[in-house]
């Protein structure tokens, strides 16, 4: 079992925003951690997870407080964030990853300054009357 512990990070909480929270664990005496405002957890388990860690149960409990939380599966955690909105309370929500910068930008053309022609274009293009 692998036992996540969040440690929240108060100076960083403001009155619209919760507070950033340091998710870490350790495994075969390597030291994992992770920081997010939201999901902490979850994100640390993304990391175990592309690190080749089995699938296995996984206890998650914040510093100072008692109780915990179990997931049966760090695989199943790995796929699940939370968010919350201005309009909406805090919710578990399926994790989608980020684009991709560099393969969202294949395949398009580099962006030429406003009024460049090509010249192929400009010989074609038929004199003002």
């Amino acid at each position: 079992m692998i036992t996540i512990t969040l440690t929240p990070q108060q100076d960083t909480r403001t009155p619209e925003r919760a507070c950033y929270y340091t998710a870490t664990c350790e495994i075969d005496g390597k030291p994992y951690q992770a920081r997010k405002r939201l999901g902490a957890g979850n994100e640390l388990a993304r990391m175990l997870v592309s690190a080749g860690i089995p699938d296995q149960p996984v206890q998650v409990r914040q510093a100072g407080q008692p109780g915990h939380t179990t997931w049966h599966s760090l695989y199943r955690m790995a796929l699940y964030d939370y968010a919350e909105g201005s309009g909406t309370t805090l919710r578990m929500i399926r994790w989608t990853p980020p684009p991709d910068f560099h393969t969202a930008m294949q395949g398009k053309a580099p962006n030429k300054p406003e009024g460049e022609k090509p010249v192929a274009e400009a010989a074609e293009t038929p004199p003002p009357p």
